[in-house]
């Protein structure tokens, strides 16, 4: 056998392992090209629902909990827990009398909340911007009657006024919430009454 002939079997296997892997690669290549093409076209069919999977996956949603807050109040008549710090952040479950929710569930409720209860507002019996605010409100045709939450009238009105000023940035009264969002108070509301923006926000709230 020629001296040389060992070698040239070891360059004849080292090229067809050379050759082998890049076909290798490649096969890996273009099912990779595959995968990706079949969950761009399935994102697209089905209305981005593949990403909302991997964001909702990866990226939990946080809870809103002046949403939750409005939940509590306007589902029954019941007080604050009396272990709440109202300036501390509260556990979801809180709001549901400690029962479990998973996100979806919450926002299940927490948009039939809305619906039901387009505007709810934060108020005094006594205090004049708070029948201010009634008073602009009492203009509009509301199809839905707002919710009032008289702070003066409920043992647990420090909490709720802290709850309001740590959710909302504001513990005066009123405090007018239309579609789940804080407004502001009386001055705030005239404003937005006045220049047609306030009727806007309530057709949108589905309030008119």
């Amino acid at each position: 056998m020629p001296s040389d002939a060992k070698p040239q079997s070891n360059n004849v296997k080292n090229t067809q392992s050379f050759f082998a892997g890049l076909l290798r690669k490649k096969r890996l290549l273009g099912t990779v090209t595959l995968v990706g093409i079949s969950l761009f076209l399935l994102n697209q069919f089905t209305s981005g629902s593949v990403t909302s999977w991997f964001n909702t996956t990866s990226k939990p949603q946080k809870f809103d909990e002046f949403q939750g807050m409005l939940y509590y109040l306007t589902k029954s008549t019941e007080l604050l827990p009396a272990k709440m710090n109202g300036s501390e952040v509260q556990n979801p479950d809180i709001w549901n009398k400690n029962v479990h929710l998973s996100n979806a569930q919450w926002e299940a409720r927490l948009t039939a909340m809305r619906a039901q209860y387009p505007v709810i507002v934060f108020s005094k019996t006594y205090c004049p911007y708070s029948k201010k605010a009634k008073a602009i409100l009492a203009e509009y045709a509301l199809k839905k009657q707002p919710v009032f939450i008289e702070a003066d009238l409920r043992p647990d009105m420090a909490k709720i006024k802290a709850l309001l000023r740590r959710l909302t940035g504001q513990d005066t009264f009123p405090n007018v919430v239309v579609n789940g969002k804080s407004l502001g108070g009386a001055d705030r509301l005239t404003v937005l009454h006045e220049s047609g923006k306030l009727k806007k926000k309530l057709k949108a709230a589905g309030a008119l």
